[in-house]
């Protein structure tokens, strides 16, 4: 079934941008932590840049105006490695939207090296036989941003293999961008 990418953009816009979310685990290393959300963060998120060679304003500005449509995309060579991102992406949204009641995972420094993404946080979900990883990178102490998402399908090794999962306590926002009224 075709995705709406624009419903998608202002979903994330809506609901995440400019936003900044507050975890608490009973884990010490990531007892209290933030993600810092960005409306720029989404072309990555949804895998668009293996599709196009622009910088994420100009892709933010395509979904906006439906320039870029599931339509289009789904004809380029590309298109397969991205499909289930775009799919399954509602998975972010019901991560810090809708009481997603799951665990964090703090990637061990064996799983990081190990990985190209070098992911200091992830956040994994199973969905039918793949699973969904949300990852995200510390910008600075406690602060983390999404860099990447992710589809697998399931397999015996899983990711993250030698990294600790923590319950999530509780899940709220703060912040909203300035808006400016005229």
């Amino acid at each position: 079934m075709p995705k709406d990418l624009k419903k998608t953009y202002n979903q994330y816009l809506t609901n995440l941008d400019g936003k900044t979310a507050i975890l608490t685990t009973p884990f010490t290393p990531l007892d209290c932590f933030y993600i810092k959300f960005d409306i720029l963060q989404l072309p990555h998120l949804l895998g668009l840049h293996k599709i196009y060679n622009e910088p994420p304003k100009s892709l933010c500005s395509k979904l906006a105006s439906s320039s870029i449509t599931y339509e289009k995309i789904q004809r380029h060579k590309m298109f397969g490695s991205i499909k289930d991102r775009i799919t399954l992406f509602d998975f972010i949204l019901d991560i810090f939207l809708e009481d997603y009641n799951g665990s964090v995972i703090y990637v061990s420094e064996a799983d990081r090296n190990g990985s190209s993404m070098k992911l200091d946080i992830a956040f994994n979900h199973p969905y039918k036989n793949k699973i969904l990883t949300l990852g995200l990178r510390e910008i600075s102490p406690a602060i983390y941003v999404p860099v990447t998402f992710y589809v697998k399908k399931k397999i015996i090794a899983q990711d993250f293999q030698q990294s600790k999962r923590a319950k999530i306590l509780s899940l709220e926002f703060i912040g909203t961008k300035n808006i400016l009224l005229r």
